[in-house]
């Protein structure tokens, strides 16, 4: 009998002569689905692997690891709950919602209306009485006037939001992408959701491989480096006149050479 699969190096790898006949929604390290006429395959890491018999009528992707199987909502290897097509408000690779229920990947999100509910942008979303941040209320945000600043940022007016939806600080301006996970708002430079309070803000700018400078200091992942490590460690770095910094360590010190 031939093996329609294996599971090599946590990847799903469909046998020869197979791979043509499937569609692969997702096929990354770990966790994979693929489906053709009559089968899907689902593969979810330490949980292993299923097949399933389908149908046209039986079975559609909805959008990343979603998908609708016999009735019910499917996230991977979870079941999440009945689910009729024909109620589907929406689908993204996080989120699923129909006229009742509100679900993030693996399970639903508690409290959330379905009904006023909307995604704003990868992991930002609300309803008509809360924001949310990876199928978590925001307690602090205002829905209303809550929206998405790209993927990183989101603000309700007053307040700025980052990462986890924490509260960065009052709403200044819209972040400023200056490339490569570094930002600006206002006159501070960010690495993601972090503050550089010893980054120049005039000066600063994005280097090659990663890295970042202003006058004062050459920067990795949001932190001071030494210049010399700068490119031989990880290539996320920048740096300014009077200082060098190290990834994730943010004491000054002087720099070695000129930049």
């Amino acid at each position: 009998m031939t093996t329609l699969f294996t599971i090599a190096d946590n990847r799903l790898v469909l046998a020869e002569g197979y791979r043509d006949r499937f569609t692969i929604p997702i096929d990354e390290f770990g966790q994979a689905l693929a489906y053709s006429s009559d089968t899907l395959i689902v593969f979810y890491d330490e949980r292993g692997s299923k097949t399933y018999a389908i149908t046209p009528s039986s079975f559609r992707h909805l959008a990343g690891g979603f998908f609708f199987l016999s009735r019910h909502l499917h996230h991977f290897w979870f079941r999440l709950g009945r689910l009729e097509l024909e109620g589907l408000r929406g689908a993204t690779p996080e989120y699923v919602w129909d006229a009742k229920r509100v679900y993030y990947l693996n399970g639903s999100v508690t409290g959330a209306d379905a009904r006023s509910f909307v995604v704003l942008q990868t992991g930002w979303a609300r309803d008509s009485s809360r924001a949310y941040f990876n199928g978590q209320a925001i307690l602090d945000a205002d829905p209303a006037a809550f929206r998405a600043l790209g993927d990183d940022f989101a603000t309700d007016g007053q307040r700025l939001f980052g990462f986890g939806g924490v509260v960065i600080g009052p709403y200044v301006s819209d972040p400023l992408s200056l490339g490569r996970g570094y930002f600006r708002i206002g006159a501070s430079i960010y690495f993601g959701s972090e503050c550089i309070p010893e980054a120049e803000p005039e000066s600063f700018r994005v280097l090659p491989l990663l890295t970042a400078t202003d006058k004062r200091a050459l920067w990795s992942r949001g932190g001071p480096t030494n210049e010399s490590e700068a490119f031989a460690v990880d290539g996320f770095t920048a740096t300014d006149e009077k200082h060098l910094y190290r990834a994730s360590h943010h004491r000054a010190r002087p720099p070695a050479r000129g930049v």
